[in-house]
């Protein structure tokens, strides 16, 4: 570097150092490190960068300190001394369980595939909105809750989670009474945490009020604001939620019209959430096509205009698939390669619905054998997962054993497990669901493998004698439908589970039960 650039370099920094620092600039430039217009309402800095101003703190450094420091709260031995050198608004017991969550299960939470939503929105968000600062420390405080041993701190951490919750119900339903619209995108954070929180608890029912709710403000907020709202990742979460009701007993809920696709446009992706978004919009379009599906007595569909629907839907699998193992070749030459259990979760998932979508159009249980292809496709995806997972050098924490809201393997592999009869792939599959002791949105895996393990032992049972290999059951021995109803929102134990079979045949009267099953709940 020649002397005339070094007295140049050295003249600028001695520029910017005289300039008086101002500590009255906006939330989003104090985060950004940059110097801030301090125009009000918004900083003029933020609007031109299309950023989002959040806003001015009306509260002084020293004043934040002194509330800091008049905290009373001490923490507990099982957590350690607060050594966080970030300063986080709160009490130190909010701090505290803000720390834990972000320490052990941000990241778990929101599953294998990256997200805006855990890794910067939800952070950012807790400096300055109180009910996202609450609702993350309830979160954290319910997992403890759920997963320490100890009696005493059990019900130390449950006071704490209740007090939080409340606290963030309470501000929660002031800022919507105020709310304007660049801040819909924070409303649902909220109940995206709320959702969180269920379920941990295990409270099913409260998960699906919380996500059913979450879905009728992202409804008002479109027609309000359009697709603005909906290309935001809680939304793009709120959807894949979605796309979960119809199984358990709720309906679908209308989020606008979809896309077209023309015949023959070939599908590209250049990123995982581009994939990620195509598959859950297949796996949409296929549900509300199974809602108002028509076939006659030989399964036929009923209609010129579903058939021509129903062929798009399965054009639109076949385009997928390709599209896919590109992404997958073009991720492997770049520098920092995608997590290879983010693209197994999206070839489960996509195998899944393919499964799903070609059997629909079918009235028999035997449709699923012709779907091995299949099959195997999604207990592979399952068993590279648990391998990569297992030599993974990482200490797993509370957050991460306890659960994730992305439901990424359990209901895919119960699926496996319940519909695929080939007595070899599905003992694979049910081996995969007994080494995933957590719960994924709304599935508890170890109910699900007790309610799968009876399936197996009554279809089975008239097979006892033929080898493994061999253990195929006929289609009236096949039970069509099994599922455990939670009381109240919460699974009992011993669970009672539903059983459906059609033994004279598919359009007789079928043969339905009700069994009593203890499952593992520790």
């Amino acid at each position: 570097m020649h002397v005339r650039e070094v007295t140049l370099e050295k003249q600028a920094k001695l520029a910017r150092r005289s300039s008086a620092r101002s500590r009255a600039g906006c939330i989003t430039c104090k985060i950004r490190h940059v110097k801030c217009g301090e125009e009000k309402p918004h900083c003029q800095k933020c609007i031109t960068s299309g950023r989002k101003c959040d806003g001015y703190s009306t509260e002084t450094q020293m004043q934040h300190r002194a509330r800091l420091d008049q905290a009373s709260y001490r923490p507990s031995a099982e957590f350690g001394t607060d050594r966080t050198l970030i300063i986080v608004p709160g009490s130190r017991q909010e701090r505290q369980f803000l720390h834990t969550f972000y320490e052990q299960g941000a990241g778990c939470v929101g599953g294998f595939i990256p997200s805006d939503l855990w890794d910067r929105l939800i952070p950012q968000l807790v400096q300055n909105r109180p009910m996202i600062r609450h609702a993350v420390a309830a979160v954290s405080a319910t997992c403890l809750q759920q997963f320490c041993p100890q009696l005493e701190a059990k019900e130390r951490n449950g006071m704490v989670a209740l007090r939080q919750y409340n606290k963030a119900i309470k501000d929660f339903v002031e800022f919507t009474a105020t709310a304007e619209a660049p801040d819909f995108e924070h409303v649902l954070v909220a109940c995206v945490l709320f959702t969180c929180l269920e379920m941990v608890k295990g409270d099913q029912g409260r998960a699906l009020n919380h996500v059913e709710g979450a879905l009728r403000l992202l409804q008002k907020y479109q027609a309000k604001v359009g697709d603005r709202i909906a290309k935001t990742a809680v939304a793009q979460l709120l959807v894949r939620l979605n796309n979960q009701l119809p199984f358990l007993g709720r309906p679908l809920i209308p989020l606008g019209p979809e896309p077209e696709h023309q015949p023959g446009e070939a599908m590209h992706f250049n990123t995982i959430e581009e994939a990620r978004e195509m598959v859950t919009r297949l796996h949409r379009l296929v549900t509300n096509f199974n809602t108002s599906i028509l076939m006659d007595e030989k399964g036929n569909l009923i209609g010129e205009e579903r058939q021509k629907e129903y062929a798009m839907i399965l054009q639109m699998y076949d385009q997928w698939e390709p599209a896919f193992q590109k992404l997958i070749v073009d991720s492997a030459k770049k520098a920092k390669p995608l997590d290879p259990r983010s693209l197994l979760i999206l070839d489960i998932a996509f195998h899944t619905c393919a499964v799903y979508t070609k059997v629909t159009a079918s009235l028999t249980e035997t449709a699923y054998d012709a779907q091995m292809y299949h099959w195997e496709g999604v207990v592979s995806a399952a068993e590279q997962i648990l391998i990569l997972s297992m030599h993974e050098n990482v200490t797993h924490s509370p957050l991460s054993m306890l659960f994730s809201i992305e439901a990424e393997v359990i209901p895919m592999i119960w699926y496996a497990a319940a519909r695929c009869r080939d007595p070899l792939i599905r003992r694979r599959a049910i081996s995969v669901l007994s080494r995933h002791s957590r719960t994924e949105g709304f599935w508890n895996a170890k109910v699900l493998l007790r309610v799968v393990e009876r399936v197996l032992e009554y279809e089975e049972a008239p097979l006892a004698s033929l080898p493994i290999g061999q253990r195929i059951p006929a289609e009236h021995q096949r039970i069509c439908l099994a599922y455990a109803a939670p009381k109240d929102g919460v699974f009992s134990n011993p669970v009672p589970v539903f059983m459906m079979t059609k033994p004279d045949g598919v359009h007789e009267e079928p043969n339905i039960w009700w069994e009593y099953l203890e499952w593992e709940n520790n």
